[in-house]
């Protein structure tokens, strides 16, 4: 990412004046702009391994009871029913108050993102079309009618919230405080904490600093996990996530997202069977079940996928057994039974190929041409990471398949670690 140095503002300038004025301590740090016009933190010199590089102490922090606490957050915290993140939305109210009334982090808040159109509760209709079918374009909708019923929950509790607060506002703030907040224990509890300066650095899945609320200092402290290289990007990490919550929650994508695997969503419905079998597996699951799965094999999410499969698709003999004995169902129990399991699991998976009108090249191709950065390069960045897990799925049970129906011999040597330990499996039962 080409880089220049960051352009003189009088924001940022009030901005680092009312840091130093109120205690932060960031002596080795400076700001740099990059091409996409994002901006990120550097280390002017060679940081040693375990130095502080950021201190902010809690009198400029915004933290969730601070606005629990305010005359808004006190009616609310009595009827909180209906608001989902309410710790988040603590500090929308906190701020939002502020802002309109005492403006204490005045400087702070000048130097915050005024655009947030690369949300995608803000893309539009033509953006969203680049998602194709991606379960994501359902996400966006569920975010989105979480966050307007909130805002006219608290029109209702709060006279006076409509009149200063509009919901176009409320959606941008709250966005906002979700994406740049950090989890810290303050006065015994953990709360969601706005941090000047400490939510300025990238993510990375290999940060360079560690962070936590110090109290003996009663302050919030970024400290380097290894040494930093003098000019060298300073970055943090926002949590190993698949990219569609990179995207909802943070509003970007990694193009190569190796740390947490992308992820597809599938929705799993019980087989077709008779009342004694549907009882029989009424005592072990529920009637649906809903899963995101990657191509990690050994992950926890596909070994639950894989248990639920190999009950939906149980006969007598088989849930009688599973019954007996859960555990069981959480490993390969019969040829029969796993196969039927895997033959489902491909059948899902290619229904869901289908749903897609544009092909792995034709993205490809498509994403040469886009802007890097965009809305479009993302969107074609996590398309193209679902239809790889999807491609990487269906090899992965032809393989399974052949073993369990064809008796095919297959080399465990180039097998990865998280596949082999399956296949192996698979050879033992019959």
């Amino acid at each position: 990412m080409q880089k220049t140095a960051l352009k003189k503002n009088k924001a940022m300038d009030k901005f680092l004046t009312w840091l130093n004025k109120n205690g932060a301590v960031f002596p080795d740090i400076y700001f740099q702009t990059y091409k996409n016009g994002e901006r990120g933190v550097h280390a002017k010199v060679a940081i040693p391994e375990h130095q502080t590089v950021i201190k902010i102490p809690r009198s400029i922090l915004i933290y969730s009871g601070m606005g629990e606490k305010s005359p808004w957050g006190e009616k609310v915290s009595q009827d909180p029913t209906g608001i989902s993140g309410l710790s988040l939305v603590y500090i929308c109210l906190y701020i939002i108050q502020d802002m309109e009334y005492e403006n204490k982090f005045e400087p702070y808040y000048k130097i915050l993102p005024k655009k947030f159109d690369n949300f995608p509760i803000f893309w539009s209709p033509a953006e969203k079309k680049y998602l194709e079918n991606s379960y994501l374009l359902t996400e966006i909708d569920i975010r989105k009618d979480i966050l307007v019923k909130d805002y006219h929950k608290l029109c209702q509790i709060l006279n006076d919230f409509s009149s200063i607060c509009s919901l176009q506002k409320f959606l941008q703030i709250r966005t906002l405080v979700g994406s740049r907040n950090f989890g810290l224990w303050i006065d015994g509890k953990k709360q969601a904490t706005m941090v000047p300066l400490g939510d300025m650095l990238n993510h990375s899945a290999t940060p360079d600093v560690k962070w936590f609320f110090e109290k003996e200092t009663n302050a919030f402290v970024m400290n380097s996990i290894h040494s930093i290289r003098s000019q060298g990007e300073i970055s943090d990490s926002y949590g190993t996530k698949c990219n569609r919550s990179y995207i909802l929650f943070y509003g970007f994508v990694l193009s190569d997202n190796n740390k947490c695997r992308n992820t597809i969503f599938l929705q799993l419905n019980q087989s077709i069977s008779t009342p004694k079998i549907q009882g029989l597996r009424d005592q072990l699951i529920s009637n649906e079940f809903s899963r995101n799965i990657s191509s990690d094999f050994s992950s926890l999410n596909f070994r639950q996928m894989m248990t639920f499969l190999r009950i939906s698709n149980a006969n007598e003999t088989e849930l009688a057994a599973f019954i007996q004995n859960r555990q069981l169902s959480q490993n390969p129990y019969s040829k029969r039974n796993e196969a039927a399991a895997l033959s489902y699991l491909a059948y899902k998976i290619n229904k869901l190929v289908n749903t897609y009108s544009i092909s792995f090249s034709q993205n490809k191709t498509n994403l040469k041409k886009f802007t890097p950065y965009s809305n479009k390069s993302f969107a074609t960045i996590l398309v193209m990471g679902e239809k790889k897990i999807m491609k990487e799925l269906l090899a992965f049970i032809k393989l399974a398949l052949g073993i369990l129906l064809l008796n095919n011999r297959v080399s465990t040597r180039q097998l990865k670690n998280n596949v082999k330990g399956y296949i192996l499996t698979l050879r033992t039962i019959r």
